[in-house]
């Protein structure tokens, strides 16, 4: 997971990691996606970094231990948060559930959520 979340939103802030995780932990709790977190991230045409070979090269660059970077760590932090079944995120002072969301992208048709440079519903 924190793998993928450095490949979607390693420019993000936290919160923006943190979102990212938890869209993908919502999908395993939905009926309507895979019931396991490489299920979901692999599931065709859902996460660009798995079918580009993205995601298998920051793979590869965690699992020699050279996930090293503040960003690096903070993906790391924000998938073991997102892992552990936190689903809120707190944006200026103010939680925000982020419980049901589903789906993030740069430009979402009908989001209900902006966070840095994604949108989220």
């Amino acid at each position: 997971l924190s793998a993928l979340i450095y490949c979607e939103a390693n420019a993000e802030s936290y919160n923006g990691k943190l979102a990212v995780g938890i869209v993908v932990m919502n999908r395993v709790r939905s009926k309507a996606y895979p019931d396991t977190v490489k299920g979901v991230i692999y599931q065709k045409y859902q996460f660009g970094p798995a079918s580009n070979g993205a995601l298998s090269k920051a793979l590869a660059r965690y699992d020699k231990g050279r996930f090293t970077s503040g960003s690096e760590k903070d993906c790391i932090k924000a998938a073991k948060e997102a892992l552990s079944g936190v689903t809120t995120i707190t944006v200026n002072g103010k939680k925000i559930d982020f419980s049901k969301y589903l789906y993030f992208s740069g430009y979402l048709k009908g989001c209900t959520f902006t966070l840095g440079n994604h949108e989220f519903k």
